[in-house]
């Protein structure tokens, strides 16, 4: 025979009355944790920018050919390596037309062309014939600084133009001079080309 302690399934009734309703409290807590969950996982976020008009363009979208005056031979040699002479040198422009007055922050220019390493600023002779110089090339200057020649395949100094990219046409005016490249020279024909380019920030 056994007997059931009434008191004891009292207790264990009692406990799992407990039990149940703490987990029925809990389901409230649960659910809105989970709600929050859904809500924080997307996010809409809209982007507005603005393309800018270039500021100014080059008129001039041809090429076009600058001759030099014949330089003595012996001019060019008594010069050093990378120096350039006014002796026959030779002014021109580019003319330029700015829908309004550029600033440095809008607008750059830069020159492209073939040199050598030892000499940056001397474009290279690009004739390569019988009847080719040596060791001569061309160096170039601004019109606002003509004692220092402007790096080939580098940016032009703000300063050296940007006071003549004014509203409307204008030009931009530049000097080439003859310059010795190499410590050998010898006379000859000497042809070299560079671009011109604006470059928009």
């Amino acid at each position: 025979m056994f007997s059931v302690n009434n008191k004891g399934k009292e207790k264990m009734f009692t406990r799992n009355k407990m039990a149940c309703a703490l987990a029925f409290s809990l389901l409230p807590f649960i659910n809105t944790a989970m709600a929050d969950d859904t809500a924080a996982n997307s996010v809409e976020i809209q982007f507005n920018g603005q393309v800018k008009a270039p500021t100014c363009t080059i008129n001039d979208n041809t090429s076009h050919s600058v001759v030099l005056p014949e330089i003595n031979l012996q001019k060019v040699e008594a010069l050093t390596t990378g120096q350039a002479t006014a002796d026959q040198q030779k002014r021109f422009q580019i003319n330029v037309s700015c829908a309004t007055k550029a600033t440095e922050n809008d607008i750059q220019l830069t020159i492209e062309g073939n040199s050598a390493s030892a000499t940056p600023e001397v474009l290279s002779n690009s004739s390569n014939d019988a009847e080719s110089a040596h060791g001569v090339g061309f160096e170039l200057f601004s019109e606002q600084d003509q004692n220092t020649p402007l790096q080939v395949n580098s940016v032009v100094p703000a300063s050296d133009y940007i006071d003549r990219l004014n509203q409307g046409d204008d030009n931009i005016n530049f000097i080439v001079e003859y310059a010795k490249q190499d410590a050998t020279v010898t006379a000859g024909n000497v042809t070299s080309s560079a671009t011109f380019a604006f470059t928009y920030k």
